[in-house]
């Protein structure tokens, strides 16, 4: 009979797999997939906090293709998309004037990935990982 230490366990490791296999393969294409609405959210806050001053979009080759619906126009701030070799797929500067905003989704999905490893190290082990 299992006690409940044991049983934990068994349960910390049948996770696992299943939570890396997420952070490593599903929040990605998550995360690519909410690029365009969320620099849309970026835009729509920009511009109700600082009027409709254009904006440029700085972003990895790779990302241009899906961003070009944010520079067609309509009612929002004219928009100029830049390629940037410098940054990786997800990483966006919003430039607006002498300001701009940042959008790291590799960063975000590393930090998520680093957090669910050490808390299963720390459930391992039974000390936090700082």
């Amino acid at each position: 009979m299992l006690d409940v230490e044991e049983a934990h366990g068994a349960v910390m490791a049948a996770l696992r797999p299943l939570l890396m296999e997420m952070t490593g393969a599903v929040l990605p294409r998550l995360a690519q997939d909410s690029l365009v609405p969320r620099i849309a959210e970026m835009l729509h806050d920009q511009a109700r906090a600082q009027g409709r001053q254009p904006v440029e979009i700085a972003a990895a080759p790779a990302d241009l293709p899906q961003l070009e619906q944010l520079a067609g126009g309509g009612d929002g701030p004219d928009v100029t998309l830049v390629a940037d070799d410098t940054l990786a797929a997800g990483q966006v500067y919003l430039r607006f004037g002498e300001s701009e905003a940042e959008l790291d989704l590799p960063g975000l999905l590393a930090g998520i990935t680093e957090a669910v490893t050490g808390f299963f190290d720390e459930q391992t082990t039974g000390k936090a990982i700082a």
